[in-house]
């Protein structure tokens, strides 16, 4: 049996090294740089929303699956999530 993101613990879920990514995945979603020798951030991508975050909160109908991102990339995307539901959250 393979095991699935699903299985995985959470902290090793959201970063490893590039390696561990099959070869056509060792690319930034969002920038497109080649991850090779560098740590790598998994976001998963909420279609509700189109945001890339790692908050576990999207129903599983939703979810569009994980994403390789470089560290950097990573850092904004998710903080733009954050600075989003905390502005939805004021406006509600």
């Amino acid at each position: 049996m393979t095991a699935t993101l699903a299985d995985t613990p959470i902290k090793s879920r959201w970063y490893m090294a590039a390696y561990e990514l099959t070869e056509g995945e060792r690319y930034c979603t969002c920038c497109k740089r080649d991850l090779s020798g560098h740590s790598v951030r998994m976001l998963e991508l909420d279609q509700r929303t189109n945001t890339f975050h790692d908050f576990r909160d999207v129903p599983e109908d939703s979810s569009q699956g994980w994403f390789p991102f470089g560290m950097t990339c990573a850092r904004k995307l998710v903080a733009r999530e954050i600075k989003r539901r905390s502005a939805e959250a004021i406006a509600s």
